[in-house]
């Protein structure tokens, strides 16, 4: 006889088959297209995704444009992509709205360059990277995980933890081979 238990059991097994998983180092991230609505950025109105970088070690941050804390991970972010290029290391750096938060997102993107994009619930791009707040992947120019953590833990506001990620950056970028999946097409 089947028990109310084990109802229980395989309601919680199903919820868990349908959530999806998150990515991990090593793992090739799937693609979507979103629009970057920064206004200040190079790529303002552009449609973008993961394949818009491809060749490329790439940051993608996803954080909430309502929130204080996002927004100072992400004004950081600029901050060293800004001190990246000027040491001649360029490395994008893309940030990702939840869907249903578009508008706060003037608020985020005041006085920033980085591309901002706007994900919607028919795209998903959270959902489909398994993505929690304020989670930063570092992708690699065949868009494999090279580095994720998340910034509640990893507060970019404090001096050393900037430095710390700057360094990575720079490194993975030096690091990156010239010729990436994309080149060789």
């Amino acid at each position: 006889m089947f028990a109310a238990r084990d109802a229980a059991l395989l309601g919680l097994a199903m919820a868990a088959c349908a959530a999806p998983a998150s990515l991990n180092v090593g793992d090739v991230v799937p693609d979507f297209v979103l629009t970057d609505v920064n206004s200040a950025s190079p790529t303002a109105g552009v449609a973008l995704g993961p394949t818009s970088y491809e060749g490329q070690v790439a940051v993608w941050y996803f954080g909430h444009s309502n929130c204080g804390y996002c927004s100072a991970q992400f004004g950081e972010l600029d901050r060293i992509a800004a001190d990246l290029a000027a040491a001649g290391y360029d490395v994008p750096v893309v940030g990702v709205n939840a869907a249903g938060l578009e508008a706060s997102n003037g608020a985020i993107t005041e006085g920033r360059t980085l591309p901002w994009l706007q994900d919607t619930e028919d795209v998903d791009a959270w959902g489909s990277w398994g993505a929690v707040w304020r989670d930063a992947y570092v992708l690699d120019g065949d868009l494999r995980v090279l580095d994720k953590r998340n910034l509640t833990a990893f507060d970019l506001t404090n001096d050393d933890n900037a430095a710390a990620y700057a360094a990575l950056l720079s490194e993975l970028a030096s690091s990156a081979p010239a010729a990436t999946a994309k080149a060789a097409r």
